[in-house]
């Protein structure tokens, strides 16, 4: 008796990021591959490992979506979040512009219990973001995650979850690089981080994609990584607590 074997096939880590989330097959057509055109998404391949290497080096985008003449051309001002405009050119990033001033006047107001707490998240770890990238791209990921629930569908909200993910990755690794430990220069910057991260992954973990047992577990993590902060920032504790009675945090 013959025994069949499986036929083995090579998994391909090329595919783009749409299809990676959804968890089906790419064809890796470029500019779009099939499944793209197919659900009118954005279609987004990772770098490539020449490309890795540097750091100014934008992710390839290839979207589908026009904006109407009322958005302004948003994504065709900025065709990528990573690219850097030359030191000696005058361009704007509009599209962070505008996940700034989403984040500082709707986005902060939600997170605060009261209206102390609402004005520290739109302005005090604004201030302090300004110094410190990595929470600086955690403030425009959580931006970017909101306004794509607000648009609750369609290929615009699709490429705002994808923004808010891409600055989620460069924020963790921008946060690795740069803290070695807490100390008197940082302590306010971590802080702050935490309280933005976590609202993010809460939210991420809330996806169309997943069922409800992958949100609770996802959600169960961020607990257990939220009191974490706690014990990091302890010996900082009773300068935080002044800061914030102060408005100073």
């Amino acid at each position: 008796m013959e025994i069949k074997t499986r036929k083995t096939h090579k998994k391909s880590r090329k595919g783009c990021l749409a299809c990676k989330a959804r968890h089906v097959k790419c064809d890796e057509q470029q500019p779009i591959c099939a499944n793209c055109v197919k659900q009118d998404t954005p279609c987004e391949y990772p770098a490539t490992k020449g490309r890795e290497g540097s750091k100014d080096s934008p992710l390839l985008v290839t979207s589908i979506y026009t904006p109407s003449s009322t958005e302004g051309g948003l994504f065709e001002q900025s065709p990528s979040l990573l690219s850097t405009p030359a030191h000696n050119s005058t361009a704007l990033n509009v599209l962070h512009l505008r996940l700034l001033h989403h984040y500082t006047t709707v986005t902060a107001r939600s997170l605060g219990a009261d209206p102390e707490a609402r004005e520290a998240y739109a302005s005090v770890v604004v201030d302090t973001a300004f110094e410190c990238p990595f929470l600086l791209h955690m403030i425009l990921a959580l931006s970017a995650l909101h306004l794509s629930r607000l648009l609750e569908c369609g290929p615009e909200a699709v490429e705002y979850a994808l923004i808010g993910s891409r600055h989620h990755d460069i924020a963790l690794a921008s946060f690795q690089g740069s803290v070695c430990d807490i100390n008197e220069s940082n302590f306010k910057a971590v802080f702050m981080f935490a309280g933005v991260l976590f609202p993010y992954s809460c939210a991420s973990s809330i996806d169309s994609g997943h069922d409800a047992d992958h949100a609770f577990e996802v959600l169960m993590v961020q607990f257990s990584l939220t009191r974490r902060v706690r014990p990091m920032v302890s010996s900082f504790y009773n300068a935080i607590k002044v800061s914030w009675s102060n408005s100073d945090l």
